[in-house]
């Protein structure tokens, strides 16, 4: 099972060098209501294993990061950049878990959702593990890894 200790890094790095602010692990952010709307962003993994991996956050926090990934003011970007952000979030954890799971295992295109309100159902799947990740400007960050039971 991944834990915190594999996991940590791999957010730690990504929000290090992509999007040029530091992240680090907080238990608590599991419990906090992100206010506004919510961005989730999922790809899954098949193969010897089969799981997947989503990445959960405020649509303010997101556009935030696709800002300084696009290298331009959050009022100029468009819909569409914010999930490609997202979904560029969730592929790239999701690719260093793949990493981290032995055998044949292939990653899927993300999917991002957005919203005040909603459940994404992954069907025949269980949590594995919800990991909580707090930013330097106190932006939550949810990291949920599901396996197919």
């Amino acid at each position: 099972m991944i834990t915190v200790e594999d996991l940590e890094p791999i957010v730690n790095q990504l929000w290090t060098d992509v999007l040029q602010t530091s992240i680090q692990f907080d238990e608590r952010a599991l419990a906090t209501d992100i206010k506004g709307n919510i961005l989730t962003a999922c790809v899954q993994i098949a193969g010897s294993w089969s799981g997947a991996v989503t990445v959960q956050c405020s649509e303010e926090s997101a556009r935030g990061y696709a800002s300084k990934m696009f290298q331009v003011s959050s009022t100029e970007l468009p819909q569409d950049d914010v999930h490609d952000t997202m979904g560029e979030i969730a592929n790239m954890i999701g690719g260093n878990v793949k990493a981290l799971i032995p055998g044949a295992l292939f990653l899927s295109l993300p999917v991002v959702v957005n919203g005040p309100s909603y459940k994404i159902v992954i069907p025949r799947s269980e949590e594995l593990n919800s990991f909580g990740f707090t930013t330097e400007d106190g932006d939550s960050v949810v990291v949920r890894l599901l396996q197919e039971s």
